[in-house]
């Protein structure tokens, strides 16, 4: 009788995966039931890891945060893809010290450490927020904007543009829409008859309500009376021009750095500022206001709680790197 001297992850553990992590990985898919095609993509992604963790001689099973987060950020790939990575590494890991007591899995340390970093932020921006100051000059720029349409007027193509992107900055600040939603919003979606709501139907989430505040809801209808008067065509709330094509998501990059130079030209934060950042800023209000968790997952479309909690803290971090801006 041949006896078989594999080393086992279920008699041996740790031991049988720092013996020989591929073979090990290989088990593991077979003990997950993972199937044959998803099992050649988690074998490439897993090979990635270990190859890369040997080359810089890091213990992939007891790795430090800060290394796990050097390398996700070594991955030059789209942050969806790097989500992928991340998931089935806090996977793998979690099965491996689960049957090693006192350990702790470096993949969720190292998630947690990040705070807000670029699994929660679209477009891998840092986490930013603004302050009192810069909103308030925001909304002062918005207002001053020369988006008035005269009576029985065709509004000029500066003023389409001008109410577009102001009502875009709205949305984002005044509603804490993420681009993607902003881009999907059609006219059906904006029914202000019983209040300052915006019907927002993401992507693999449930349809939500978002509440606008008094000046977004003010330059969206502005927008709207704007937009209809220069004829725009097709159902898009918000066109990247006249003839009624999608926006583009670069378009809403240079929309909002240019709104936020205007804005507020000799302030150095401003420059920094993204649609996601009005986004924060929006979550940050509600957090000063002491709204609940569960009431902005709600409004802002966050997958659960844990992501405000980490809002929370990524917030409060950034007013103690920005002294007095911490509300009194």
């Amino acid at each position: 009788m041949v006896t078989d001297h594999t080393p086992s992850l279920f008699t041996d553990g740790l031991a049988a995966w720092r013996a020989d992590p591929v073979v090990a990985f290989d088990s593991w898919l077979v003990k997950e039931g993972i199937g044959q095609s998803s099992a050649v993509v988690y074998r490439a992604l897993w090979n990635s890891y270990a190859n890369w963790a040997g080359l810089h001689r890091v213990d992939m099973f007891d790795i430090a945060p800060a290394d796990m987060e050097r390398f996700l950020d070594s991955l030059e790939i789209r942050r969806q893809q790097r989500e992928r990575y991340h998931r089935l590494i806090e996977r793998v890991l979690d099965d491996v010290h689960s049957r090693q007591p006192g350990s702790s899995n470096a993949a969720r340390m190292a998630k947690t450490l990040r705070g807000l970093g670029w699994r929660d932020v679209e477009g891998n921006d840092p986490t930013g927020f603004l302050t009192p100051a810069l909103r308030q000059a925001v909304i002062a720029w918005g207002d001053a904007m020369p988006c008035s349409l005269p009576e029985d007027a065709v509004p000029d193509k500066d003023v389409w543009r001008n109410a577009r992107n102001r009502a875009l900055v709205g949305v984002f600040l005044g509603g804490g829409l993420k681009v993607a939603e902003a881009r999907g919003l059609t006219l059906n979606c904006m029914n202000f008859s019983h209040g300052p709501w915006l019907w927002v139907r993401p992507r693999r989430q449930p349809m939500r309500q978002v509440a606008l505040d008094d000046y977004a809801l003010r330059w969206v209808q502005e927008w709207s009376r704007v937009r209809q008067a220069a004829g725009t065509a097709g159902t898009w709330l918000f066109p990247g021009d006249r003839a009624g094509s999608p926006i583009s998501v670069a378009t809403i990059s240079r929309l909002v750095h240019a709104f936020m130079s205007k804005a507020a030209p000799d302030d150095p934060l401003a420059r920094e500022v993204t649609a996601q950042t009005l986004r924060n800023d929006r979550a940050a209000q509600m957090l000063e206001n002491e709204a609940s968790h569960a009431d902005i997952a709600e409004r802002l479309g966050f997958a659960d709680l844990v992501s405000v909690a980490r809002m929370e803290v990524a917030f409060k971090t950034w007013q103690h790197e920005h002294p007095g801006t911490a509300t009194a």
